[in-house]
């Protein structure tokens, strides 16, 4: 209720209202007991439960991750061990309850392990990735540039190598972007009093196949096959058939480009400007052109 952590929303109201994955994004559920209960009522249903995995008390007042470059700024700092405990502890009582476990933005070596090791042991378990945590490590909040502000933080280059790994071997699901569009007045100040998060829903494709280039079929099912699973959106994330809704995305992966704008009304981002190989040529939703070239349009695909 609220995301305060506090006690369970109605998810009976929501479950009849077709709602299949339930989070506090933004929020960790920091009680066990909370999260037990959630995963108690879910499990026989078959809904999701999504995790922020980052422990508040390890991470509270912290800006970037805790290494090298967090010593050097003197910048509080969150530890990977902040996101690894509360995924080692849901995963428990995943394996407690038999709830089906979703870990957002995972960002750590060690929750890339932990995650694979409970898929190992017949566990329903999840995981994603951003693309920002796959393109960018902690390096680049030495510039303390706002644009790489975000929660979980950027960490070193050995985590973001982790992660690119787990997004090749399937060890981690889906890409999803948690894409944040901020006003100019949230982003353009100091480092410590910006507010986190990346616009990047445009780009996402392109820094995917840029930084952790993949196989059509791997691609496809990371960017679009998963994420629907895992959401329990069936008209979403189907392969291309007779019969099946015309949502598509007509991707070229070689073409080399640099984007200079940005349709969003927001420009909190670190893509504008970098070189990247691959593009989303155009956007279709049930059967009508929605974007072409990177601009939005309406033109009927018969047309």
């Amino acid at each position: 209720m609220g995301r305060h952590g506090k006690q369970l929303a109605h998810l009976d109201e929501l479950w009849e209202a077709g709602v299949r994955m339930f989070t506090d994004d933004g929020d960790v559920v920091a009680d066990a007991g909370l999260m037990r209960q959630a995963m108690d009522y879910l499990a026989t249903r078959g809904g999701v439960i999504a995790q922020h995995a980052v422990d508040p008390g390890l991470a509270a007042a912290g800006q970037i991750h805790e290494g090298a470059v967090s010593s050097l700024l003197g910048m509080s700092a969150i530890p990977a061990e902040a996101e690894e405990i509360i995924i080692a502890r849901d995963l428990r009582l995943a394996e407690l309850t038999g709830a089906r476990y979703h870990v957002q933005h995972l960002s750590t070596a060690g929750g890339v392990e932990m995650i694979a090791a409970a898929k190992t042991r017949g566990l329903e378990v999840t995981a994603e990735v951003t693309p920002h945590h796959l393109a960018f490590d902690d390096s680049m909040v030495a510039t303390t540039d706002p644009a790489y502000k975000v929660m979980p933080p950027l960490r070193s280059i050995e985590h973001m190598d982790a992660l690119r790994a787990g997004l090749r071997d399937g060890t981690i699901d889906a890409v999803a972007t948690d894409h944040a569009p901020h006003a100019a007045h949230d982003k353009d100040v100091p480092f410590e009093h910006a507010a986190n998060g990346i616009t990047g829903l445009e780009w996402a494709a392109a820094v995917v196949n840029t930084v952790a280039p993949l196989d059509p079929v791997s691609f496809y099912t990371r960017m679009a096959v998963a994420p629907a699973a895992i959401a329990g959106t069936p008209e979403h994330g189907r392969w291309v058939a007779v019969g099946n809704p015309a949502h598509l995305a007509v991707f070229d992966p070689a073409h080399e480009w640099v984007p200079e704008r940005t349709v969003s009304r927001s420009s909190n981002t670190p893509y504008l400007g970098m070189a990247l190989q691959g593009r989303v040529v155009a956007t279709v939703y049930r059967g009508t052109i929605t974007a072409r070239d990177g601009s939005p349009a309406a033109v009927a695909l018969t047309s």
